[in-house]
């Protein structure tokens, strides 16, 4: 077993896929079947009210499945990959709203103010009226979870990946290799792939993080997240290679998932003033300013320490994406009239079949 980190300082207990047999696609496979079954064991546990991680365990996963099919997309269909791909998140976003409101709940829970009376009264009434928000939101999220045969649903899943495990067509990029060839050509790719999907997360070495809007900072946490998912999917194969990387991308990743939280907690409360100064109410008004004002100094508390974690996380992925030989394993092909002249050779493209469905 191994614990993988769901972003907020939470991890989540999960069966450690390995490497064996130099067998690129049974990794695949075990690695998309890890995720789907965290997934669907975690389904029970979205029903109660109380088990928040339950839910958050399940959305997490259900990101890792779909950058596994990402990463593996070229031993899948490509019109099928889409569909399932398209499947996998809309299960995402189903849980989504309903996990902001257990994050925001449980940050207004811990405010800590002043002994006011007033500022006691405005923090009960936010506190009641997210509740009510919440519930509301989880019912809508029970509802469209009651509209999916989820039974069907997780063995559809677990078939698609495992369809990873067949020969290729004919005409696919890697009709005419091995078996025993496609985890040596695959396993070179990778320090390429990560090149990819690292810009996004390098992107942001030109900006000065602390002054940066929340839009700003939530676009860095979305590739900090992206990019760490690969790293852990791909860690097996190299060895636990990344661990260092992972474990600075995870810590970034708590952070910025910190100042976001903290950012989309003001801006309810904000509603929520509003809706109090329509109705006149100024002392409840004047109590949701004390309450942001807390809420405000917690995240620009937390804003000078991001420059160092986002320079840890550089420091880290500086030797593992330096520049690397060219790929010279190839496709190889002989022509029935080549005597001495030898055999043609094709460009493998790993990444072909995952760019087209990645959004």
């Amino acid at each position: 077993m191994c614990e993988a980190s769901t972003g907020r300082g939470k991890t989540v207990t999960i069966s450690k896929v390995q490497f064996k047999n130099s067998d690129i696609r049974r990794f695949a496979v075990d690695q998309a079947c890890r995720f789907t079954e965290v997934i669907f064991e975690n389904a029970p546990r979205v029903r109660s009210a109380e088990d928040t991680e339950g839910l958050h365990d399940m959305r997490v996963a259900s990101r890792r499945l779909r950058e596994t099919f990402r990463l593996f997309g070229m031993f899948y269909p490509p019109s099928k990959l889409k569909k399932i791909l398209g499947q996998v998140k809309k299960l995402t976003r189903i849980l989504g709203s309903s996990r902001e409101m257990d994050v925001n709940v449980a940050l207004l829970q811990d405010f800590q103010g002043e002994p006011d009376a007033v500022v006691q009264t405005t923090h009960e009434h936010l506190l009641e009226t997210l509740e009510r928000r919440k519930e509301k939101v989880r019912k809508r999220m029970h509802h469209a979870l009651d509209e999916i045969n989820l039974k069907k649903l997780r063995a559809e899943w677990v078939n698609f990946a495992q369809a990873a495990l067949l020969e290729p067509e004919p005409q696919s990029v890697l009709s005419g290799i091995q078996r025993e060839f496609e985890s040596e050509a695959y396993l070179k790719q990778t320090f390429a792939i990560l090149g990819q999907k690292a810009t996004p997360l390098l992107a942001f070495q030109a900006t000065a993080l602390p002054s940066e809007t929340d839009d700003t900072l939530h676009r860095l946490r979305i590739a900090v997240k992206k990019f760490r998912y690969v790293l852990e999917i791909y860690n097996p194969l190299h060895n636990q290679r990344f661990d260092a990387a992972i474990q600075a991308a995870k810590d970034l990743q708590d952070l910025l998932g910190k100042i976001h939280d903290y950012a989309v907690l003001v801006g309810q409360i904000q509603t929520g003033k509003a809706y109090l100064q329509q109705r006149n109410r100024l002392r409840l008004v004047a109590g949701c300013d004390k309450v942001i004002q807390f809420f405000e100094e917690r995240r620009e508390s937390l804003c000078p320490l991001l420059e160092p974690s986002y320079s840890a996380v550089t420091r880290e992925l500086t030797p593992l994406l330096a520049p690397k030989p060219p790929l010279r394993f190839s496709l190889v092909r002989k022509r029935k009239s080549a005597k001495s002249k030898g055999a043609t050779t094709t460009p493998l493209s790993f990444n072909e079949g995952a760019d087209k469905t990645a959004k």
